[in-house]
């Protein structure tokens, strides 16, 4: 059941059901923490982060954000790790910290290397030159 809900709040956020995605987000880790399933249950929180964020509640969302990381770094899930710093290196560019956007691209993209995620590579080195073309000079 607490997969179910969280396919179904990745589609309700695909429509901008962003309250919907957070009620069945909350649910679905309440589940898999009982069970327990640590790693579904930090996927959960890791895109109860993202949600938060993308409906405003950015101090919020971030630290989900910032828990998942850290829960993963424990499993050794360097994928989640990196799209969760990608996450948040978006949150950090949209909040006007190029800075911070520029450190948090520049490790996810190591990770996804070290995943061997070519496609998620492609797409940091894209988001790496569109940030530093950006940048004031």
């Amino acid at each position: 059941m607490g997969l179910t809900r969280i396919r179904l709040a990745e589609a309700l956020l695909d429509q901008g059901e962003l309250h919907q995605a957070l009620d069945h987000l909350t649910r679905a880790r309440t589940t898999l923490l009982g069970i327990p399933d640590t790693y579904e249950a930090t996927r959960a929180l890791a895109l109860l982060g993202r949600t938060h964020i993308r409906d405003g509640h950015i101090t919020t969302g971030e630290a989900h954000l910032r828990q998942a990381e850290r829960d993963f770094t424990e499993t050794g899930s360097r994928h989640w790790r990196a799209r969760i710093l990608e996450w948040l290196g978006e949150s950090a560019r949209d909040n006007n910290r190029p800075t911070d956007a520029r450190d948090l691209f520049t490790t996810s993209r190591a990770l996804y290397e070290s995943a061997r995620s070519p496609r998620d590579i492609a797409r940091l080195d894209a988001t790496l030159r569109n940030l530093m073309a950006d940048e004031p000079q």
